[in-house]
């Protein structure tokens, strides 16, 4: 979790800041080379305090930028060739401007399909023909977001930064008529919330598209569900958390309002094998940390390489732990690093045969 936090304010003149303890710092604002700055998109901080914004130009234009409340880095903008960025079911219009940044930087934002940009070359994830919503990104950079085409047709799609490979999660063929938003956590979990064919509202999870997390109708706090996400209630990309947790606000037959966590059943605690590998469970299951862990295959022992560097799980340095949840990440906690790790016997030699040599 940040322990910065980001806001637009536009009393006096437009600008974004962010802040802690009261303490504020100017991200940008319309004073210079800009104008319109935060009013079309919320801006979004990472954990390192980096603040992704929309902006436009005093001399026309617009762009996403990232600032740190020293310098400003373009993203990109309509002098890349990119014509606008407020689009609605893929035609031009004005729907708010979307992006999302990751803690390493990533970021993945709505133009005429989804783009992101890989070592200065923008690169598009979805199709021009098809509108979208709701971008949620990772630690990783795998970002999830609601597709939408003209035909009615939508899609929760998750693309995976690595290899860049899009994945179709949950679509309007079956039980659902209309897909909200979506959210994703650091183990690729994604979250979203529907429209049903039998009418009213539910959340869902890929992990179970059979089962609802909720949905109206269902009982809770001894009344139902009348509304969320949406029509008094909501549900949003943020609300989604690494263990499997999702907040929400809901409206009750009773009247009552309020905002409720679910959670549900822990993998590495249900007394059953998830990810098939003959171990059920923690502490038996190595891939599960502790009993509340929500998913027994997390990506340092699922059998696959997931941040796309040719090694494996336990193979790859950057898996500290079978139960390590990012593959592409060092967390070495106050520890001095793998690299520094290898070479650590060899440099001791050197001392070594340097104290017979003096």
């Amino acid at each position: 979790m940040a322990s910065e936090a980001a806001a637009y304010f536009g009393i006096g003149g437009n600008a974004i800041y962010k802040g802690s303890s009261g303490l504020l710092t100017t991200v940008a604002d319309d004073l210079g080379a800009f104008s319109g700055v935060g009013p079309y998109q919320a801006p979004d901080i990472n954990d390192w305090g980096l603040v992704e914004f929309f902006a436009g130009y005093d001399a026309g234009g617009e762009g996403f930028f990232i600032g740190d409340g020293a310098s400003i880095t373009k993203v990109t903008d309509t002098n890349d060739g990119l014509s606008s960025f407020f689009f609605y079911f893929g035609l031009q219009d004005s729907a708010p401007a979307e992006a999302s940044l990751s803690n390493e930087g990533v970021v993945y934002f709505k133009a005429a399909g989804v783009f992101t940009d890989r070592d200065g070359t923008l690169v598009q994830v979805q199709s021009p023909g098809a509108g979208s919503s709701g971008l949620s990104i990772n630690n990783r950079g795998d970002v999830a977001f609601v597709d939408r085409y003209i035909s009615g047709e939508e899609h929760v799609l998750r693309v995976a930064r690595a290899s860049g490979s899009v994945e179709t999660l949950a679509s309007t063929a079956g039980l659902f008529q209309a897909i909200g938003e979506a959210a994703i956590n650091d183990s690729g979990g994604v979250t979203f919330n529907v429209c049903l064919d039998a009418g009213g509202r539910g959340i869902w999870t890929t992990r179970d598209l059979t089962n609802a997390v909720i949905k109206a109708g269902d009982p809770l706090f001894g009344s139902t569900v009348t509304a969320f996400g949406g029509a008094g209630g909501r549900f949003d990309r943020r609300g989604f958390n690494n263990r499997g947790q999702v907040a929400f606000s809901y409206v009750l037959a009773d009247g009552r309002r309020g905002i409720a966590v679910a959670t549900r059943t822990s993998a590495c605690n249900n007394a059953v094998d998830d990810d098939g590998d003959g171990f059920i469970d923690y502490p038996a299951d190595p891939g599960c940390a502790w009993a509340g862990a929500w998913k027994e295959d997390p990506p340092c022992s699922d059998g696959i390489d997931n941040d796309g560097d040719g090694l494996i799980d336990l193979a790859d340095p950057e898996c500290s732990s079978p139960s390590d949840q990012l593959e592409g990440v060092f967390f070495t906690g106050c520890g001095i690093g793998p690299e520094l790790a290898v070479l650590l016997p060899a440099l001791l030699r050197l001392r070594r045969r340097g104290a017979r040599w003096s």
